[in-house]
């Protein structure tokens, strides 16, 4: 189990996060009404989030880092987060920003995996 200190810091930057999912997701409904973009449009929340989970990543990364040496159980699992999913993630989220046109459906496809990702995080980690 990981230190309780670290678990609040990683379990509250994860409700961060899904804020900022839920304000792109509403960003993201307007396009179609041709609303025009603006602080609170699709590109701006969806750079906050990139911004976020990047700094949460980095976070993570680091605090994590030890776990793996520390010989418990669930230190290769550990590994295997910081390792590979996270990698997947920012490729998705990347993709899905890089998108001229913001695709609603392209964008809400790497929401929804960014919301499976952090419930896998949470039950390999924190259980």
């Amino acid at each position: 189990m990981i230190a309780i200190p670290i678990r609040t810091q990683l379990l509250t930057q994860h409700t961060e996060l899904r804020a900022l999912i839920a304000e792109a997701r509403v960003a993201i409904e307007r396009v179609p009404m041709g609303q025009p973009e603006d602080d609170d449009g699709p590109a701006a929340c969806m750079s906050r989030l990139a911004g976020a989970l990047r700094t949460h990543n980095r976070c993570e990364e680091r605090l994590l880092k030890g776990f793996p040496e520390a010989g418990d159980a669930a230190g290769p699992a550990r590994a295997e987060i910081i390792d590979e999913r996270h990698a997947a993630e920012h490729g998705e989220l990347y993709d899905a920003l890089v998108n001229p046109c913001l695709n609603p459906e392209r964008v809400g496809q790497a929401l929804d995996r960014l919301l499976e990702h952090m419930a896998y995080e949470e039950q390999a980690l924190f259980i």
